[in-house]
């Protein structure tokens, strides 16, 4: 806001420095500044930021408006705007591509290994997130049935730097899964938790959910080990630092819905995740459920007092 103007240096803090009324140029929806407008002909039916126009709002896609589906015709990115006409068939999009974080730097303020974690690690990191999108997939709203999948003539990709909180796994957790039915894997199960985690975490920094991106992986090359991230979707928000604190809390609450969720292989109240960017990979709630299971043994393991020799 100082870099735009809105805000300067006063006596006590920051002052407005605008013009007109601040109410009115400051968005309750998003903490991102750059929107476009969503526009059928000349009526503009809303405004979507910038972050979600890459995924939900590239031509060819059917853009959800007040339950309503609209055919998105074009994209003006100099004018902000993204043209779009009424789609006659019960019909929905969504975007099919990769999803990959790197570090930009190294971590910030990382632990030790932490008893009420489980033993995992956890930190603050500057990160690289790179969204591509090759293809979109139709699916019949009514029935949600795929119907067919559309690659893109050229692929979209978006790479910005933000910060995330994450959880570092021991580099052989997945040994602590080989006594576990093999019905899932690693992969799939640290998905499932980080949907969960994703899901919740924006409750604990009162955030909006397409504000908080996360990512999962059994290896992450850096760590040479398996990780959760959970990323601040809207770069300087500040999300990831209010919930580095709270990822204790997130693990407890992720448990806590497992438990009461009574679906059996996942739906939108526990492991399933409509903003999912890496869709490439499964979820597993029996996966998730388990990993919880695991770091709980290992709590009360660290717990046990050490008896005398």
């Amino acid at each position: 806001f100082k870099k735009e103007g809105i805000l300067a240096p006063g006596p006590d803090g920051f002052i407005f420095a605008g013009k007109g009324s601040p109410a009115h140029q400051i968005s309750l929806r998003s903490v991102e500044s750059q929107s476009y407008q969503i526009t059928e002909g000349r009526k503009i039916l809303e405004e979507l930021e910038g972050t979600r126009v890459h995924r939900e709002a590239f031509p060819g896609a059917v853009y959800l408006h007040m339950g309503a589906g609209y055919r998105v015709l074009k994209l003006d990115p100099k004018r902000h705007r993204v043209e779009v006409e009424r789609e006659k068939e019960p019909i929905y999009t969504r975007a099919q591509g990769q999803f990959s974080v790197h570090l930009d730097g190294a971590p910030l303020n990382e632990t030790a290994p932490s008893p009420p974690l489980g033993g995992l690690v956890q930190g603050l990191a500057r990160v690289r997130v790179t969204d591509t999108v090759t293809a979109y997939k139709e699916f019949r709203s009514d029935s949600d049935d795929p119907l067919r999948t559309v690659s893109l003539a050229e692929p979209r990709t978006r790479t910005q730097s933000s910060w995330a909180a994450y959880l570092r796994f021991p580099e052989k957790f997945y040994r602590s899964l080989e006594p576990a039915p093999p019905v899932f894997s690693l992969a799939e199960a640290l998905h499932g938790l980080e949907h969960l985690m994703a899901s919740l975490s924006p409750i604990r920094v009162q955030a909006e959910p397409a504000e908080v991106e996360s990512y999962s992986t059994e290896n992450f090359p850096a760590f040479n080990a398996p990780a959760v991230f959970l990323i601040d979707g809207v770069p300087g928000a500040g999300l990831a630092e209010g919930i580095l604190p709270s990822l204790g809390l997130l693990l407890r609450d992720a448990a806590d819905t497992l438990g009461r969720c009574r679906c059996e292989n996942g739906c939108p109240s526990c492991v399933i995740r409509g903003r999912c960017r890496h869709s490439i990979v499964g979820v597993s709630k029996g996966g998730a459920r388990y990993v919880m299971k695991v770091l709980e043994k290992t709590k009360e393991k660290r717990k046990k007092p050490r008896t005398a020799a």
